[in-house]
């Protein structure tokens, strides 16, 4: 594989094995509910609820930093089987970075059945993954991702493929320690 191209957050434990070009995205953790379900509303809503996130996502990590048993955190392989689980009243929210939830709120089944909160509690920043060490590779595609940047494609292309989540400004190439400001 040469490069990773996904919702794949830059964190510093990732960056001891991986080489990162961009950011690309910054992306917030947010929370996905049942669209009937008024009672979460920021992140500390979820404290006592069965809340699912993905296996060996930052974002489940971060509940468990934040909140500890507070919070009844369940762990599956992947957001859709989270989904499901909090279609079928087996969890009261799901947790993830709010591109992905904004997916799956938008999928033509669910639509009128769930809701993403719009409670941004991290700046979750998008990279594209290479092998460690690839600084030629890192190179080339910061400059793809800047002239991207700058000609509009980046922009036309967030407001095409994810027009229910803000695109804000391109990050800045090289950056990958953005402070979260509430």
């Amino acid at each position: 594989m040469d490069l990773v191209v996904a919702t794949y957050s830059v964190t510093a434990k990732r960056q001891k094995i991986v080489g990162f070009a961009g950011p690309y995205y910054i992306a917030h953790q947010d929370i996905l509910v049942r669209a009937d379900d008024n009672s979460i509303s920021r992140p500390s809503d979820l404290l006592g609820k069965k809340v699912c996130s993905g296996q060996g996502s930052a974002s489940g990590d971060r509940i468990e930093s934040l909140y500890g048993s507070k919070v009844n955190l369940i762990r599956l392989p992947g957001y859709g089987d989270c989904v499901n689980q909090l279609l079928g009243g087996q969890v009261q929210a799901v947790t993830t970075d709010n591109t992905i939830l904004a997916g799956f709120a938008a999928q033509p089944q669910n639509q009128g059945k769930l809701k993403v909160v719009g409670t941004f509690f991290s700046n979750e920043v998008y990279g594209i993954g290479l092998k460690k060490g690839d600084t030629r590779g890192v190179s080339a595609v910061d400059k793809a991702l800047q002239d991207m940047f700058s000609d509009g494609s980046w922009r036309s292309a967030l407001t095409k493929e994810l027009p229910q989540v803000p695109a804000g400004s391109p990050p800045v190439i090289g950056k990958f320690n953005i402070p979260f400001k509430q």
